[in-house]
């Protein structure tokens, strides 16, 4: 329809819910019939004049999808007559505000059809896989998660938060449901991991998964190790990438002839489309097995924070290594160095900072 998407975590706070649609200057809310009183408490917070339409399926029958326009005078049309471009905003994504005030980060259709592309190329998705969707809308892998079958001609498997954050319930629906693609972060891998070694969980047999990527924390050795023991056949995938970037820029397969002897596990190298450089504080580029921060550049590179030009100033830099006017680096804040193998390695944040539970 040419519009761009803000996901709001029905879990937050209502003033923090109501700061993201004054921010965003979204003029839709959209929820399910149950979440109506909700909705327009969050449109009468925003200071906005919510009516309320309805879309029912074609044979009429539930669920109800509500339309709660914020805007005074609504929208113009629902579906405009209207071509997406690769430059158009495709969703806004605001970050948790670990270093401050959240920030909306904009990704383009572009950006997140390059990412779409390269998890279809790098985990060989195929028509026949079944991709779990187990995270939160709120968060930048749910993009792939929910489409990505789409491109394939593939099915996705719907998980909701009782079984997305119960680590061994997740695989056991995984198990059940045939998913061939699942992804987690590495504290919901180590719960299931520890659960099995106990008398109290059985570990499911999980016959047809065939990747399960990894992402949003360091992936200790340890993991991939006791991974492996149990499931020789499931290769791991070590993905990284920021929000800002259209999520993961790297990936990196695991089997289990990886050395995981040493304190890091490489997060791969870049994906289609996409540029890494490890920089030092002139950006000038760092020779193999020197620390620098990581920067990014390429297709997938977003547009910056949403009216923030200070913050995006800061972080979305001019890249001296393209020719193409107006692109732009993108500062990870992140420290990395190049291996011999062409790979990259993650050795935390510069900043310091310390990520708990996901």
């Amino acid at each position: 329809a040419g519009g761009a998407y803000v996901p709001l975590d029905p879990n937050a706070p209502l003033a923090r819910k109501a700061d993201m649609v004054t921010a965003s200057g979204a003029r839709l809310l959209i929820t399910t019939a149950g979440h109506t009183a909700p909705t327009h408490a969050i449109a009468t917070e925003a200071g906005r004049t919510a009516g309320t339409g309805t879309v029912t399926s074609e044979a009429g029958t539930p669920p109800t999808v509500l339309v709660c326009p914020t805007a005074a005078d609504g929208p113009d049309e629902l579906v405009p007559d209207r071509i997406t471009h690769g430059d158009d905003l495709a969703y806004v994504l605001y970050t948790s505000g670990s270093t401050g005030r959240p920030k909306g980060a904009m990704v383009h259709h572009a950006g997140m059809n390059n990412h779409l592309l390269a998890k279809v190329d790098d985990l060989g998705l195929t028509g026949g896989d079944v991709i779990a969707q187990n995270a939160a809308l709120t968060f930048d892998i749910s993009v792939w998660q929910m489409t990505a079958a789409l491109v394939t001609g593939g099915r996705t498997a719907v998980y909701g938060d009782e079984t997305a954050h119960h680590a061994t319930e997740l695989f056991l629906r995984a198990d059940r449901d045939a998913v061939t693609v699942l992804e987690v972060v590495p504290s919901l891998l180590r719960a299931a991991l520890d659960a099995w070694d106990t008398v109290e969980e059985s570990a499911p047999a999980l016959p047809v998964l065939r990747k399960l990527v990894v992402t949003g924390e360091t992936l200790p050795p340890d993991l991939c190790t006791r991974w492996f023991a149990r499931y020789p056949g499931i290769d791991v995938v070590n993905a990284y990438g920021p929000t800002e970037c259209s999520d993961d820029v790297t990936h990196a397969t695991l089997t289990p002839g990886t050395e995981t002897r040493h304190a890091h596990i490489p997060i791969g190298s870049a994906v289609r489309n996409t540029r890494l450089y490890v920089l030092d504080e002139d950006l000038r580029p760092l020779p193999v097995g020197v620390r620098g921060e990581l920067f990014v550049a390429g297709t997938g590179v977003g547009r910056g924070y949403l009216d923030d030009p200070v913050r995006t100033a800061a972080a979305f830099v001019p890249d001296p290594f393209s020719t193409t006017p107006g692109a732009r680096l993108y500062a990870t804040g992140d420290i990395a160095r190049h291996l011999p193998t062409g790979e990259l390695e993650f050795l935390g944040r510069r900043d310091h900072q310390v990520k708990i539970r996901g």
